[in-house]
């Protein structure tokens, strides 16, 4: 091998290193949810000014889909909820953690899915599916739980909150 190719190797072997890095960075899944996006339920439940029953459909513009809500279960109906929200594509995991029925989602999990730096992503909403949308919290990935129906845990855990008044 010549020698001024010799001298590139390890310079090339480097840069390729560096290059595969940072490529797979977003591929880097985030290891644990950050605290102040995983919040205590019941302080979620306390902190929100609205909390609303919705239902998930397609947006007139054919793009993305729009929230409409169906009951107020905290909060004033004459408050302005008008939502654009984005399909699920491939990589979204849409879970009701079993109506909410899971450890996992009591002790810490939600739906709001996470980028690879650990920041929340906006969540997908499957039209004619029913959500319980926390209004007026900072982001958590239990803001846009998907509801089942009334037995669902969350949406029961919820209803039996003392600021909830229904």
């Amino acid at each position: 091998m010549p020698r001024h190719a010799r001298a590139l190797r390890r310079p090339l072997a480097l840069l390729t290193w560096a290059a595969a890095v940072l490529a797979s960075a977003p591929a880097l899944a985030c290891l644990a949810v950050p605290p102040e996006a995983a919040r205590d339920p019941k302080s979620l439940v306390a902190e929100a000014r609205a909390i609303v029953l919705v239902t998930a459909q397609i947006a007139p513009d054919g793009k993305g889909c729009e929230l409409r809500p169906l009951r107020y279960l905290k909060g004033a109906p004459g408050q302005a909820l008008k939502v654009h929200c984005r399909l699920p594509d491939l990589h979204d995991q849409m879970t009701t953690f079993s109506a909410h029925n899971e450890t996992e989602f009591w002790n810490g999990g939600g739906r709001v899915p996470l980028r690879y730096d650990c920041t929340l992503m906006a969540p997908a909403f499957k039209p004619g599916k029913l959500y319980l949308f926390l209004v007026g919290i900072k982001p958590d990935i239990k803001q846009y739980e998907q509801i089942v129906d009334a037995s669902d845990s969350w949406m029961q855990f919820v209803q039996k909150q003392p600021s909830v008044k229904i």
